[in-house]
């Protein structure tokens, strides 16, 4: 039996735990929604399902800031006497949650960019940088304002402006952008 699921070939939300499906090319999208490994995706019944669900967690991720989602559907097949229920089972699922979103396209999906970027001055540097990611070991940094990652929550934006702070070379200020 064949049966069709989405595979991620490009985003920016990622977890400590699909990190390394992503980069090897393993990560997929669950009947949750959620990016999970390749085998853990959700297994529908149809090429048109899957590219239903395919543009409707596409809009979603858009609408959560993710604006460089990228998915594509793949054929999976499988000889095993438990596939096609499972087929059965996640398509149905897939098919109700379409109907609860009201299938959202992503051309139709608002993205507001209302938020916060973080600008960053380097002692001895004299060029503005902007914070695209921080984590525990590293911080991302660009020189373009269009390239930084827009916060939402002013939450986040606070500890990070304290975590950046703490070193003596930084000098963070959150910019409010607004769309």
């Amino acid at each position: 039996m064949e049966a069709f699921g989405i595979k991620v070939i490009q985003t920016e939300k990622l977890n400590f735990h699909n990190q390394s499906y992503y980069e090897q090319g393993e990560l997929s999208v669950s009947v949750s929604g959620r990016l999970v490994h390749q085998t853990n995706c959700a297994l529908l019944e149809s090429f048109e399902l899957a590219e239903y669900y395919k543009n409707a967690i596409h809009a979603r991720h858009l609408k959560n800031g993710d604006k460089f989602f990228e998915a594509e559907i793949e054929k999976i097949t499988s000889p095993a006497t438990t596939f096609s229920k499972q087929v059965s089972d996640d398509s149905k699922v897939i098919r109700e949650k379409l109907e609860k979103w009201k299938y959202p396209n992503p051309n139709t999906v608002k993205i507001t960019e209302n938020g916060w970027v973080i600008r960053l001055q380097i002692e001895d540097d004299e060029k503005t940088y902007y914070l695209c990611k921080i984590g525990e070991p590293q911080i991302k940094l660009s020189n373009s304002r269009d390239a930084a990652k827009v916060y939402k929550k002013q939450n986040f934006v606070q500890k990070a402006l304290e975590k950046l702070n703490k070193n003596p070379k930084f000098r963070a200020i959150a910019v409010e952008v607004k769309n």
